[in-house]
């Protein structure tokens, strides 16, 4: 269990999360992984500059390729197992998988002020590689400023510069 610094001021929120993702899939049809798990990070950490509290209530790492949910393997199986995605071989000069939506996102979860902060991030990053996003989230304090696998604090929301 995570200290509120870590989770934004919310208890996790697997519906939402689910959601999100759903939300990303569906927008950017059907995104590499990478890409959708930092567009997952940029709505939380969006939202709490926002409002004071994220949008799923998940704790992100600094991870090689830029800031991931901590559990990204246990979501990733759930949204599998419950067929709300599935997941397709990306064929490249890198290893990876796209997320496919096999169901709509439930708009309904979200407050207006929360579809707002996943159009912004979503039209932002919708022409964007997984690299190009990678990139970005590098020059973010959070990524910069927290050590390779530790906890990014929400505190660093305040300092995004590549959505706001």
């Amino acid at each position: 269990k995570h200290g509120p610094l870590y989770v934004g001021n919310r208890v996790f929120d697997i519906d939402k999360l689910a959601n999100m993702v759903l939300f990303f899939a569906s927008k950017t049809q059907g995104p590499v992984k990478s890409k959708l798990l930092k567009l997952l990070w940029y709505a939380d950490f969006l939202c709490y500059k926002r409002q004071g509290v994220s949008m799923s209530g998940t704790a992100y790492v600094r991870n090689y390729y830029g800031p991931i949910p901590s559990h990204h393997e246990t979501l990733m199986a759930y949204l599998l197992e419950a067929e709300i995605v599935e997941m397709r071989p990306y064929e490249g000069p890198y290893e990876g998988e796209y997320v496919i939506p096999l169901v709509e996102s439930d708009k309904d979860l979200f407050s207006e002020e929360e579809l707002a902060v996943l159009e912004t991030v979503g039209d932002k990053f919708k022409d964007s590689t997984a690299r190009d996003l990678s990139n970005c989230t590098h020059a973010e304090d959070g990524y910069r400023e927290t050590n390779m696998k530790q906890l990014i604090a929400y505190s660093y929301a305040e300092s995004l510069r590549t959505v706001c």
